[in-house]
């Protein structure tokens, strides 16, 4: 049944109940046991829907029916739940419960039990003599003087029941009354306590319900701060009340979720998996963040399977997000299925879109198996292939400089033979082989034994440099300036080093370290949460580790341009 559906899902709406209970007064109403089960339906519903702040049309509606049964009797227990309850018109309830003691006689609305007790209270306090006839004894006494032989054979409690139908005097009557209207109020006095502690949260809630227009960011910090005071103040059963309440308003914000299924985490795994379900799989299937915490929640309980399925759910809603398959891939490599992981990127190298993604999963790849399987050689060879299939990416041939770089010793021929490709590279931009050139510089400067390769790479570096300060000038539209006092040559390619140039280069390597990810991946559809922009560490870090390539520290201008007489 659709109702029951409904009811199943979104158990907190006071108008969903309302609507199911009228649908079922219609349909059933000619059965048998058509009064047994709307009961039912009515108890029901304000067992778990019963404690909405905005409840009291359905714990009335229940009452107005219960009354049509002539059953004061369930009144009174309906009111006593009610009043116990916190809701908007906690008041006005107890004021129609003390017109409801009003109207009917005590024995009609309290349990048999309750009323002997009042009752014995209220002929205690008035000192009435023990001895009473069988008209005027205290309830539930018998005579004790029977001749022998002739005691009363009624089962037992059947003298408690004739006591309790006798009528009593109108005085008793009205003290009786006023004993079930105190003991309630102690009752209620506690409730009005804590709706008046809620009383400011719930006045501000200005849309209880669902709608698919975006909510006010006070709204938002309403509800926060209710659930953070609820959470620390109230009872387990009242935050759970709270947090139903929440995302029935708050359906679309996976804030909301996250920290309903945190909450619950500590009490029950199992319900904060059920949370998740509901939230991933009925209001938010294509939302990026509460899926990613689904699935470290699996994986933190060692549900692999749980995780793979949300991981793969997910890929197929949103396809072109970069952080899903990394994270696919991660979680492989957490659980050492070695084959599951190379698998994963062979399958996303085969299918990338463009060379760039081609580029990010094979360097990715390449260092897996430098990295963690310790094979260094396998991952030459990916790179390698990756260049000879036409993708001369410069994050490529980083990664093969990082490989030479962390060999031990240090593969001085893989090193120059990858600084060669880059500044013979024409797709390359002169700024960026500026760079590689000094960074080859300093690599034979820390490695090479072969001082010919300084002097070489030592003119090519200042050729380049050359190269680019007058192409600099001419692009600003001046001329070179031929009035300038000369100073020694040694001077001014020390100047040159440490100024101008040296400023555009360090320019640039501070440019390329701090470009984001983004830029390499195409924001708008592999990262539109800018989670994954983190991923540029990973492409510079090889440049943060010490080796000042683009400060220019040993000052490689002034020895070498003194040693050639510059």
């Amino acid at each position: 049944m659709i109702y029951e559906r409904g009811v199943r899902e979104i158990h907190m709406s006071i108008d969903l109940w309302m609507h199911f209970i009228n649908f079922f007064k219609e349909v059933h109403i000619n059965e048998d046991n058509f009064v047994e089960r709307l009961r039912d339906l009515y108890a029901r519903a304000v067992e778990i829907a019963g404690a909405e702040y905005k409840s009291d049309r359905l714990w009335e509606s229940y009452i107005a029916w219960e009354r049509e049964q002539n059953n004061p009797h369930n009144i009174t227990l309906i009111y006593d739940r009610m009043l116990a309850t916190v809701t908007q018109h906690l008041i006005g309830n107890f004021k129609k419960f003390e017109d409801h003691v009003k109207v009917f006689h005590p024995r009609d609305i309290l349990e048999i039990d309750e009323f002997l007790t009042l009752r014995a209270q209220i002929i205690k306090t008035k000192n009435i003599s023990a001895e009473h006839d069988d008209t005027s004894a205290p309830l539930g006494e018998v005579d004790q003087e029977a001749p022998p032989g002739l005691e009363a054979e009624e089962p037992p409690g059947t003298g408690v029941t004739n006591a309790a139908s006798e009528l009593v005097d109108e005085e008793e009557i009205q003290q009786l009354k006023k004993i079930i209207v105190d003991a309630r109020k102690v009752m209620f006095e506690k409730t009005k306590e804590e709706a008046l502690k809620r009383k400011p949260f719930e006045d501000q809630i200005k849309r209880p319900y669902f709608h698919v227009k975006p909510l006010e960011r006070n709204q938002l910090q309403v509800w926060t701060d209710y659930l953070d005071f609820e959470i620390k103040n109230g009872s387990h059963e009242r935050v759970l009340v709270l947090f139903e309440r929440c995302v029935i308003a708050c359906a679309l914000y996976e804030e909301f979720w996250i920290k309903y299924a945190e909450y619950m985490e500590e009490r029950s795994v199992q319900k904060a998996r059920s949370i998740y379900s509901r939230a991933c799989t009925v209001h938010l299937p294509k939302k990026l963040n509460i899926h990613l915490v689904w699935t470290i929640f699996e994986e933190k309980h060692g549900n692999y399977e749980g995780a793979v399925n949300v991981l793969d759910n997910l890929e197929q809603q949103q396809p072109d997000l970069l952080i899903v398959p990394l994270r696919r891939i991660s979680m492989e490599r957490r659980f050492k299925h070695d084959d599951k992981v190379e698998a994963l990127y062979r399958g996303y190298i085969e299918r990338a879109r463009s060379p760039d993604m081609e580029a990010l999963f094979g360097i990715r790849l390449a260092r897996y198996y430098a990295k963690v399987l310790n094979d260094p050689i396998r991952s030459k060879e990916l790179l390698f292939k990756l260049l000879a299939d036409g993708n001369a990416s410069l994050r490529v041939y980083s990664q093969l400089l990082d490989i030479a770089y962390q060999s031990t010793p240090v593969d001085e021929k893989l090193a120059l033979q990858i600084f060669e490709k880059i500044l013979a590279d024409g797709n390359i931009s002169s700024e960026d082989k500026l760079k590689f050139s000094e960074r080859r510089l300093e690599f034979v400067e820390d490695f090479s034994l072969d001082i010919s390769l300084i002097i070489e790479f030592y003119n090519e570096h200042k050729n380049l440099e050359n190269t680019m300060t007058e192409g600099g000038k001419k692009r600003a539209g001046g001329s070179v300036d031929t009035t300038v006092a000369k100073k020694p040559k040694t001077e001014t390619y020390a100047a040159a080093s440490n100024g101008a140039a040296t400023t555009a280069v360090a320019a640039q390597s501070q440019a390329y370290q701090q470009q984001p990810m983004q830029q390499y991946m195409g924001q708008s559809s592999m990262d539109p949460t800018g989670q994954y922009a983190g991923y540029s560490a990973d492409w510079s870090a090889y440049q943060q580790q010490g080796y000042g390539y683009q400060s220019n520290a040993y000052g490689y201008g002034q020895g070498y341009g003194s040693y050639y007489g510059q």
